[in-house]
Order: structure tokens, then sequence, then C-alpha cells
């Protein structure tokens, strides 16, 4: 199969109001969340697009301060207005910017402990029999996920309302779990003890 063209599309766009910070600018392992998330989709993205809305500001001034001029070409912000209506519709409003493209890889900001190795090896996963690919481990399916631009039309298409489960039961979907042997796709970052929790372990 020839190397597919996915574009990134990161969630960065909620208050995280159940953390006591701004959660895209907490730090794991040295780097920002937003960095972390950044750096390892680039290694599978031909570009990247991040969804902002609360402190959209704060988040692009973040990460100007690591991206060289190569990577600046890459990546794109586009901020949702309306991203108090749910992560709906940063996912609609980042697709609905990339003209073209065959796959998007959708990526949480509170996901930057899965490993770097987790990103060539999804993406290989990808063929002609699926147009939707999750991971799971242990039977429970995680995220990131990978989808075709035939999703990403079905996405847009749809009403603010809607959700990405609705999507992904629809006839017109057709999923590849790929059973993987990283946990860190089952992890998110919801309340600071999740975060202190990860790091006890």
């Amino acid at each position: 199969m020839i190397k597919p063209i996915i574009t990134g599309i990161i969630i960065s766009a909620g208050k995280s109001g159940r953390c006591s910070g701004f959660k895209p600018l907490y730090e794991w392992e040295g780097k920002t969340f937003i960095e972390q998330v950044i750096l390892k989709c680039l290694m599978v993205c031909e570009r990247v697009i991040v969804v902002t809305g609360f402190k959209s500001d704060y988040i692009i001034d973040a990460v100007a301060e690591f991206l060289d001029v190569q990577m600046h070409e890459r990546v794109k912000f586009v901020v949702n207005a309306d991203y108090e209506k749910g992560m709906f519709t940063s996912l609609k409003k980042g697709l609905a910017s990339q003209v073209g493209g065959e796959w998007f890889l959708y990526h949480f900001v509170d996901q930057p402990m899965i490993p770097v190795k987790f990103y060539s090896e999804f993406v290989e996963q990808i063929d002609v029999t699926s147009n939707w690919l999750q991971p799971a481990y242990k039977g429970k399916n995680g995220h990131p996920i990978i989808f075709s631009d035939k999703i990403k039309n079905l996405i847009i298409s749809s009403g603010d309302d809607a959700n990405l489960k609705t999507i992904r039961n629809g006839h017109d979907t057709e999923i590849k779990v790929w059973e993987c042997e990283y946990p860190e796709v089952l992890l998110d970052i919801d309340r600071d003890e999740d975060l202190r929790r990860i790091i006890v372990k």
C-alpha cells in the first residue's frame, strides 16, 4: 500500500474545568501536553491542525516557542468560537478547515503519555478494508483514532448535536480495531489526580 497521507487533528479547545490549571500547558516528561502531542503527530502526519477555543492565545504562544521554521509550515491553528457546545464542534471545525486529505488522526491534547513507537505502528494498520481505525488494549477501545475522508465528510455534514459514537455506529463506517500493547491508549487526564496517579505509576 502507498504511504497514506495523514492530517492530524488535535483538540485543545476546552476550559479544563475539572483541573486546577490549564491542561494543554501541563507538563509531562519535560514538555507541555500540547508540545508532546504535536511532536508525536508530526512524526506520522503531513500536517497538524490544532483546534483551540478557550485561552487560544496561550496555546499559540506556547507552541511558537518550540516549533522550528519547518514545523511552523506544517502546523495550523483553528479557533472554534463555539467550543463550549462540545468537542464534536471542535472536530468539525478542524476538519472543515482542511481541503482534501486522505486520512485523519484525531487526537486529544490530554494523551501526551502515549509512547512514540505507538504512532508508527498505528499508521501501519491502515488498509483498504476499513475507513475507521481504532486501537484497543485488552479488548477495550481507546484513542487516538484514524478515519478516512469519507468519515470526515460524514462528520462535517452532521449537526452540532451529533457525536462520534453516532458516526461510528453508522452503516457507512467500516471499523478495524487494532489490539495493541499500549495501555496508554485508554488513559486521559480529566482531573489533577489522574495525572498524579499516572506519575506515581
